[in-house]
């Protein structure tokens, strides 16, 4: 995704997120409460 499409599509971004923290600690019971973007790197890959 790029910057732009992350910011147009927030909630689907967000979702992504959760499904893949859902996959790798959902089984220890913990789960992911709020998603915040606090940088972004536009020259990473």
């Amino acid at each position: 995704m790029t910057l732009d499409e992350i910011q147009e599509n927030r909630g689907h971004f967000v979702k992504e997120v959760t499904k893949i923290a859902d996959e790798s600690i959902g089984h220890t019971g913990l789960a992911l409460e709020t998603v915040s973007i606090i940088s972004l790197d536009p020259n990473s890959n």
